[in-house]
């Protein structure tokens, strides 16, 4: 049209009809409308590993020639199948997508919601909206089975799995001793008919304890670590019928009071999976953890990887009330490669803060073992219960 103006040749617009034409087309032909989208997923929760399928249902309301679907995933998910689709829709006849997701990582994750557009003819105009909601999926940490736990000092008055050290009714055998009135256990009659005086037989009962567990979350690097780690030493403590407890102590602060049975293990699973680092540098204490949550008979089992000195004035409390305490420190993989003048200065100013907050630990009489990468926390646990029980009697309360 520009051309016929600066040449003055009218038929020269013949040559824009076309273009013209498609632009009334695009412009003025109706655009068919949204189709109605359902979202739904098989499995709302998941282990770290296990998989889900996302399903989508479109239902066209009109003829659609081309319909663009999107869907975005949260980090922590992935999928082997694409999640941008080009459809030709027929009018109510539905038509199903099913994506397959995998859990990377444990965490709470929303899927959702569904971008579509429906382009008009020529792809001038289009109808977008985002619709179909959201999805929730909750993917909990993966546990290992354990069977090397550390255990506590002191027992509770119900039942359990742990030997008390006092004797009482039970079935493990403790010893003989002389009968005095007071004295329960059933009379050994050979060693009775032997002495000429009675004597008993006594047994140490099978008792509970409580287990707290103390999880550092000031540092963003070890705590996936310490989240499954934790989560696999809650479902062997509840397994052996003890209660459970646990302490998420960082920039946030939230608690699961100590209790024991299924019931306990899905609140303490599902407060592993919603803990997460924030940032803060805001002093944190353990004031401000209530009492009812640190039993004076329990063990607060901490793991840590002693990097921040907030945590340190936390476990120095709660060892001055008088609780039991134990330390798994979680370190890190070894440095490889060289590394300059600064770095190798950087690290040995980093090792020798680390080993004073140990030193400062271990004469308040906390245990402190090191859990290394690559190891399970078994190993860390074995050398727990092997520094306690060689101290048996020498720990300072």
């Amino acid at each position: 049209m520009l051309a016929a103006v600066v040449l003055g040749e009218v038929t020269v617009i013949g040559l824009a009809a076309p273009f013209v034409f498609a632009l009334a087309v695009g412009l003025l032909a109706p655009i068919p409308g949204i189709p109605e989208l359902h979202m739904e997923i098989d499995r709302s929760r998941l282990v770290e590993g296990d998989r889900a399928t996302i399903a989508l249902e479109l239902v066209a309301p009109s003829s659609i020639a081309r319909c663009e679907v999107a869907m975005e995933l949260p980090a922590g998910l992935s999928t082997h199948v694409p999640i941008e689709w080009s459809l030709h829709l027929d009018a109510g006849a539905p038509t199903l997508i099913e994506v397959p997701v995998a859990a990377e990582r444990f965490g709470r994750f929303v899927i959702g919601p569904v971008t579509l557009s429906v382009p008009g003819p020529f792809g001038l105009l289009a109808r977008s909206c985002i619709t179909g909601g959201t999805l929730e999926l909750e993917v909990r940490p993966q546990t290992d089975k354990l069977r090397t736990l550390p255990r506590a000092l002191l027992v509770r008055a119900t039942a359990g799995d742990r030997l008390a050290r006092q004797p009482g009714d039970g079935i493990e055998f403790a010893e003989v001793r002389q009968y005095s009135p007071g004295t329960a256990g059933r009379i050994n009659w050979r060693v009775t008919a032997r002495r000429g005086e009675p004597y008993v037989n006594l047994r140490h009962p099978e008792r509970s304890t409580d287990v707290i567990l103390l999880v550092d979350t000031f540092s963003a690097a070890a705590l996936p670590r310490q989240v499954r780690a934790t989560a696999g030493m809650a479902a062997a403590y509840l397994g052996r019928h003890d209660r459970v407890g646990l302490v998420a102590f960082g920039g946030v602060l939230h608690w699961v009071e100590p209790a024991m049975g299924q019931l306990q293990l899905d609140r303490l699973l599902a407060a592993l999976t919603a803990t997460q680092w924030h940032h803060s540098y805001a002093w944190k204490s353990a004031e401000a953890i209530p009492s009812r949550v640190l039993p004076a008979k329990g063990l607060v089992l901490a793991i840590s990887p002693l990097d921040d000195r907030r945590m340190l004035n936390a476990l120095a409390t709660i060892r001055a009330r008088g609780v039991d305490l134990a330390v798994i420190e979680t370190v890190g993989p070894l440095v490889k490669g060289p590394m300059s003048q600064a770095g190798e200065l950087s690290a040995r100013l980093m090792e020798l803060e680390r080993a004073e907050m140990r030193y400062s630990l271990t004469r308040r009489g906390v245990p402190v073992v090191a859990w290394r990468e690559g190891e399970s926390v078994e190993v860390a646990l074995g050398a727990l219960s092997t520094w306690r029980r060689r101290a048996r009697g020498h720990l300072s309360r």
